[in-house]
């Protein structure tokens, strides 16, 4: 409605926010990763391994010890993400969401403050946020490949949350220029 003159996402613009005049520019991409505070000496997952973790048929990590799924809401956007990376992740992601008693984080703070401190927890972030907030979690390798943002460039690491610039169709000048600034 006119009221800030620019704003973030981390989702698309959905069509109804475009019909009321809302554009968005990528600005900036981190890899989607796996991580866990668990000491296990197995760090890279397939993402079939994921599945089934998510799926509930992989449930303890190679020493023995209980895996503990740390999930976000269903309709959070990094919950789309992971959804997205096959249909199995999708189908898994979907089974673990309806298991009474999951642990569900609301925000990504909570998310990795629980992934942190819960015994055998496993769940999903930001590469940017591990980094940039200097998590104690391990991040994961998948399929053989570090994440990082070289592997994300190169295309060896697919998986991948976007971030969005807010606006109107025509800024003003000044958040044109906060734009040509950021980018």
């Amino acid at each position: 409605d006119g009221s800030l003159d620019v704003g973030l996402s981390s989702r698309p613009l959905k069509e109804a926010e475009i019909e009321k005049g809302a554009a968005a520019m990528v600005y900036a991409q981190t890899p989607l990763v796996f991580v866990t505070s668990h000491k296990t000496e197995k760090t890279d997952y397939s993402l079939k391994d994921m599945a089934s973790i998510y799926a509930g048929a992989l449930k303890t990590w190679p020493d023995g010890s209980l895996i503990r799924l740390v999930m976000r809401p269903e309709s959070e956007s990094t919950t789309q993400d992971l959804m997205n990376m096959s249909p199995e992740m999708a189908g898994a992601v979907r089974h673990a969401l309806s298991q009474e008693g999951m642990i569900v984080a609301i925000n990504d703070q909570d998310n990795l403050d629980t992934v942190e401190n819960v015994p055998g927890a496993i769940g999903v972030a930001t590469l940017s946020q591990v980094v940039s907030e200097k998590r104690l979690v391990r991040v994961l390798s998948l399929d053989g490949v570090v994440p990082s943002l070289e592997t994300l460039a190169d295309g060896t690491y697919t998986h991948r949350k976007t971030f969005y610039l807010v606006t109107t169709p025509n800024p003003p000048a000044a958040v044109k220029s906060f734009i040509d600034f950021v980018r």
